[in-house]
C-alpha cells in the first residue's frame, strides 16, 4: 500500500465497489499471509477492516497490493525440515519484587532455530 495512506469508512472517497469480489480477494490474501507471505500482513489486515463496505479508494489499495504480489510471486517464507528450525519460546516474569514501587517485569522471546523472531519486555503495576 502507499506509505501514509489514510483509509476511512466514509463513502465520500468514491463509488462503492463489489463487496463480494473484495471480500473474496481479501479472504484469499489472508490465507496467503498465514501460509507464506508475512510481508503482506499489515496491508491485507488493514484492508480487511473495510470488507463490509469497501469503496473505490479501498479497491485501489487492494489493486496495489495485488500488483505487488504479482511482482514478487517468487518470494515466500519457507522453513525446511531440519532440526535447526525448531520453534523455541522463553517466558519469564518477576511479580512485584521491586520494594520501591511494587512494579513487575515480564517478557518473552521466540526463536526459530537460532534466529529470534519476536520478543518483548514490559514493566508495570500489579493489579489488586
Amino acid at each position: 500500500m502507499e506509505e501514509k495512506l489514510q483509509l476511512s469508512k466514509s463513502q465520500e472517497q468514491g463509488e462503492a465497489t463489489s463487496i463480494r469480489n473484495f471480500q473474496a480477494i481479501i479472504g484469499s490474501l489472508l490465507y496467503l499471509v498465514i501460509e507464506t507471505r508475512p510481508d503482506l500482513a499489515f496491508s491485507v489486515t488493514k484492508l480487511a477492516q473495510f470488507a463490509s463496505n469497501p469503496n473505490a479508494t479501498h479497491e485501489l489499495a487492494l489493486q496495489r497490493v495485488m500488483r505487488y504480489l504479482i511482482g514478487t510471486v517468487g518470494h515466500a517464507l519457507r522453513l525446511g525440515g531440519s532440526d535447526d528450525n525448531l520453534i523455541h519460546g522463553f517466558v519469564d516474569s518477576d511479580w512485584a519484587t521491586d520494594q520501591m514501587d511494587r512494579r513487575s517485569i515480564s517478557g518473552y522471546c521466540f526463536q526459530i532455530g537460532p534466529i529470534q523472531i519476536s520478543n518483548t519486555a514490559k514493566q508495570g503495576h500489579v493489579g489488586c
